[in-house]
C-alpha cells in the first residue's frame, strides 16, 4: 500500500513561564492509504497533541509531517488551513457543531468554504446524511439532537470534502455504549470503502476495530499491536488491556 501519512521524529515542547513540557519526544509512524489506525495511551501522553499537529491546528517544535508525500508541517497558517479544508477531516469528542445552524448548514459549510458550489455541497450533504441515517434531521439544530446524532453530523461534516485522511479524537467519548458501537460501525464501513482513518481513543473496544493500534507513552511510541480481523476478538481486547496497564 501507499503511505498516506508519515510522521518523522515529531516533537512538541510547550513553554509555560520557566516550565518546559515535552508533549512529544520524537514520534515516528506511518499510516497506509485505506488503513484504520487507533492511537492509545494514558492521559497526557501526547495523543491529542499528535492529532492536532497532523491536522495543522498546531505546529511541531521539530520533526516532519507528510500527507500523501507532501510535507505539511512547514506550511504557514493559511496554507495549513487550506490543506485541512481540502484534505483532512476532523471529528472531535465534543462534536463542535455550530449551535445556531441547522444540521444541513453545519455539514455544507466546510464544502462551501473549500470552494464547492451550493449544488455540489447540498448533494454531498444529502448523500452523507442518508448514509448516516439522519437525513430526516437536516433542518434540526444540534441542541435538538441526541449525542449519537450529533456525532453523526460531525462525521458527515468531516467527510463532506472527501478528505484523504479522517482524524477522530475520542469520537465515542461522550456517547453511551450503543451509540459508541453505532459510530464505530459507521467509521468501519467508511474504512472498508477506502477511507484512511486515525482514531485517538482510550477505549479498548473502539481500538479493537482498527487494523493496527499504536501505543504512546511519555511522548514516544511504546509499541504496536496488529489486529487480525479473523482472530479472537476477546484475545485482542485482553492484549490491549495488558499493554495499557504495563
Amino acid at each position: 500500500m501507499n503511505e498516506m501519512l508519515i510522521l518523522r521524529e515529531l516533537c512538541k515542547t510547550y513553554q509555560s513561564n520557566s516550565t518546559r513540557v515535552n508533549a512529544l519526544r520524537g514520534i515516528s509512524m506511518a499510516v497506509d492509504s485505506g488503513e484504520l489506525v487507533a492511537v492509545m495511551g494514558p492521559s497526557g501522553c501526547g495523543k491529542s497533541t499528535m492529532l492536532n499537529l497532523i491536522a495543522g491546528l498546531d505546529t511541531p517544535t521539530d520533526g516532519e509531517i507528510y500527507l500523501a508525500d507532501k510535507r505539511i508541517d512547514i506550511l504557514n497558517e493559511t496554507e495549513r488551513a487550506i490543506v485541512r479544508r481540502r484534505h483532512i477531516g476532523v471529528v472531535f469528542q465534543a462534536f463542535n457543531l455550530i449551535g445556531n445552524l441547522t444540521v444541513a448548514d453545519n455539514v455544507e459549510l466546510p464544502a462551501l468554504i473549500a470552494g464547492f458550489s451550493s449544488k455540489q455541497a447540498r448533494a454531498r450533504r444529502e448523500k452523507l446524511l442518508e448514509q448516516l441515517g439522519i437525513a430526516d434531521k437536516a433542518r434540526a439544530v444540534p441542541a435538538n439532537l441526541s449525542g449519537g446524532e450529533q456525532q453523526r453530523v460531525a462525521i458527515a461534516r468531516a467527510l463532506v470534502n472527501t478528505p484523504q485522511v479522517l482524524l477522530a479524537d475520542e469520537p465515542t467519548g461522550n456517547l453511551d455504549t450503543e451509540n459508541s458501537r453505532e459510530v464505530m460501525t459507521l467509521l468501519s464501513q467508511y474504512n472498508v470503502e477506502g477511507q484512511t482513518i486515525v482514531i485517538v481513543t482510550h477505549n479498548h473496544v473502539v481500538a479493537s476495530c482498527a487494523s493496527r493500534i499504536i501505543h504512546i507513552r511519555d511522548g514516544l511510541v511504546a509499541n504496536e499491536t496488529r489486529v487480525d480481523v479473523k482472530g479472537d476478538h476477546k484475545s485482542v481486547l485482553s492484549r490491549l488491556i495488558s499493554l495499557e496497564v504495563q
